[in-house]
């Protein structure tokens, strides 16, 4: 494991309400090439964390590339509906994006 994830973890060791620090060890366990414990990561967020809005596309990414279409589009749904509560538009937009790309490359 490389010395980010270790010092992440041991940030969340301290503080493992953190919602950043969840979402950015996951993101470093992707470009360590570990979906499934980057999965693990946003999954604690959508349950624990539903309104920490980054985790909604990177973690329907990684259910699209695991081929878990149902939970997929459950997790582009949740997190558009979110945007649009907060106001978010750009994030709103890139998750239409991706969904309709989602729903249009089966």
């Amino acid at each position: 494991m490389n010395d980010r994830i270790n010092e992440i973890k041991n940030l969340l060791a301290d503080d493992p309400d953190d919602s950043f620090l969840h979402y950015v060890l996951g993101l470093e366990y992707i470009k360590a090439g570990e979906t499934e414990l980057a999965l693990e990561r946003f999954e604690i967020l959508l349950n624990k964390h539903p309104d920490y809005l980054p985790v909604y596309y990177q973690a329907a990414h990684l259910y699209v590339e695991n081929n878990d279409k149902e939970n997929a589009e459950i997790v582009f749904k949740n997190g558009i509906a979110l945007a649009n509560r907060l106001g978010n538009n750009k994030t709103y937009q890139e998750l239409m994006n991706a969904y309709n790309n989602f729903l249009y490359d089966d």
